[in-house]
């Protein structure tokens, strides 16, 4: 076998549009289990986003949620890692951009709702998001108030230019790994991690878990916050929906994760095609 272990996203790639697992794309990993495959889920979604889906991987195998800050075993009961932020650089963060972008502040990896927001701006693009979210998000009267250590990520979102230019010489910048998640009518959603959060360092963290190399690895995703971790493996695959910057940095492009692109890639790998 040339590859050993495939993850893949779960939004955009693995989930179609009304956020469900195919009854293709389940045969297919059930298909690339049995055939010795390692199958894993890596993505941005918290573990309470993606719970649903993880008795699709068996349980032994760590799964990577939140782009790295959390790596899980046995459906998330065993934890391998969990990376958060100060409460003083999130102070930091929040009173310097409140007044500029709308803002999330994601707390705790266990407990709901673990979402919170002062206000969101009438022309903010991803209404989908909250539309999918809102079972977990609050919304409060002073956003600092809910800063303590348990604080995972911030969000940013606003016009890309503007983020961008507000944020290039941020000292705090420097302390956190920034990661933009999707592009949406120009704004972006752009996340503020732990400085040691990435889908690329994760993956580095698993490879080293089962012992085996990048080069064995297959990754299959369809947006902004894969790239690092297409770069890094062996076998980098983009679903057809994904963005053309993010595309051209794969190796092989599927169908898109309405036409059970998963299902079709991992049959490609287990036949030997790629």
């Amino acid at each position: 076998m040339r590859y050993k272990l495939i993850a893949i996203d779960l939004d955009g790639t693995l989930l179609n549009d009304e956020k469900q697992i195919s009854d293709a794309n389940e045969r297919a990993i059930e298909e690339a289990l049995n055939a010795g495959y390692k199958v894993t889920i890596c993505t941005g979604r918290s573990l309470q986003a993606a719970r649903d889906y993880l008795h699709k991987i068996p349980k032994d195998i760590p799964v990577i949620l939140q782009n790295g800050a959390l790596i899980v075993r046995n459906h998330g009961k065993e934890i391998l890692i969990q990376k958060k932020l100060s409460k003083d650089l999130v102070l930091e963060i929040v009173r310097d951009l409140m007044n500029d972008f709308d803002l999330l502040l994601f707390r705790s990896f266990f407990e709901i709702p673990d979402i919170f927001f002062e206000r969101i701006s009438p022309d903010n693009p991803f209404g989908q998001y909250f539309k999918n979210n809102i079972w977990r998000m609050k919304k409060v009267e002073n956003l600092e108030e809910f800063v303590d250590d348990e604080v995972i990520e911030v969000t940013i979102m606003g016009e890309k230019e503007i983020v961008e230019k507000f944020l290039e010489f941020k000292s705090y910048i420097r302390k956190v790994s920034k990661i933009i998640s999707s592009i949406v009518n120009n704004w972006v959603f752009c996340e503020l991690f732990n400085k040691d959060v990435s889908k690329d360092k994760a993956i580095e963290f698993v490879a080293g878990y089962y012992g085996i190399d990048l080069s064995e690895i297959v990754f299959i995703g369809d947006n902004y916050n894969d790239l690092e971790v297409m770069k890094a493996v062996g076998m980098p695959i983009a679903m057809e929906n994904a963005p053309e910057d993010v595309k051209k940095h794969v190796q092989l492009i599927v169908p898109s994760n309405e036409e059970n692109g998963v299902a079709i890639a991992l049959k490609k790998i287990i036949k030997g095609e790629v």
